[in-house]
């Protein structure tokens, strides 16, 4: 399980390297649960840095999330909408499968 985790971090070599660790530590057909926060309504990521509260974070748009996700052999199960708010923000809870 990976809560919130991909939201901060910023580099996606580190991105796809913790992605791929997963995958090779899951047995076939083993699962992946990721609750996460995406973006909708953009036409990229979006990257906040806010120096002084210390809060970094990456929404990604969730086409570029699930891709992410599924370049590593992973296929999308399910996912549910836990919250969404009018500017586009939602959180997200997705099962993916190791193929």
């Amino acid at each position: 399980m990976m809560f919130w985790l991909l939201l901060f971090i910023y580099d996606e070599n580190k991105v796809n390297a913790i992605i791929k660790k997963v995958y090779d530590t899951l047995p076939k057909g083993g699962y992946l649960v990721i609750k996460d926060s995406l973006w909708e309504n953009t036409e990229k990521d979006v990257y906040y840095l806010d120096i002084p509260a210390h809060y970094y974070a990456v929404y990604r748009k969730a086409e570029n999330f699930f891709a992410l996700i599924e370049k590593h052999n992973f296929s999308l199960i399910d996912k549910i909408i836990l919250e969404r708010k009018e500017n586009g923000w939602y959180a997200i809870c997705a099962i993916f499968r190791k193929q």
